[in-house]
């Protein structure tokens, strides 16, 4: 499968050499008809393809109906409509990637929002975890702002930073997986 963000190759491959299973998604499909699930959130899809459990989640119940639509032949995704922070908060699993892309860079608490999901998470977080945070080309406007250097002081380390930036625990680079 062709997936529109060239990030995603890499994360699933990580995630893949890495043993993960659960992945955790803060913001839901929100449109039809992309036939290379780039944009408005058909990530949940390619997650779909490579994990046993997926918890997509977003605070619109129309996104959360579109995701349970579009990836019911999967079996293995849950979608719940709920605001990303509260969901992290009652969550009892480990997490083995926590894709973060769920409050929009032109919302004036969005790198705020982020830092606070990743701060609710890190608790379900353990060393072969991975996070990956969308739209963060545009440092000024970045979904990362304020969580990167916040996880980079926790210990995580950047594997590659484009449109989506992705942090690991251990030292793992890109070419690993």
């Amino acid at each position: 499968m062709e997936y529109g963000r060239a990030d995603f190759v890499p994360t699933l491959e990580l995630f893949a050499h890495l043993g993960g299973r659960v992945i955790v998604e803060i913001g839901s499909i929100r449109g039809e008809g992309r036939q290379h699930l780039m944009g408005d959130g058909h990530s949940t899809i390619a997650w779909a393809e490579h994990a046993e459990d997926v918890f997509s989640i977003d605070i619109d119940p129309r996104a959360t109906e579109l995701t349970r639509r579009l990836t019911q032949q999967y079996g293995n995704v849950t979608a719940v409509t709920q605001d990303g922070v509260e969901f992290l908060q009652a969550f009892d699993q480990p997490i083995d990637l926590l894709y973060l892309d769920g409050w929009d860079t032109w919302l004036p608490e969005c790198a705020e929002r982020h830092l606070e999901a990743y701060l609710v998470a890190r608790r379900s977080l353990h060393e072969r975890s991975l996070i990956l945070i969308d739209d963060t080309e545009d440092e000024a406007k970045s979904k990362g702002r304020l969580l990167i250097p916040q996880a980079q002081q926790d210990g995580w380390h950047i594997v590659f930073q484009r449109y989506q930036t992705l942090l690991a625990r251990s030292a793992v680079t890109e070419g690993e997986a």
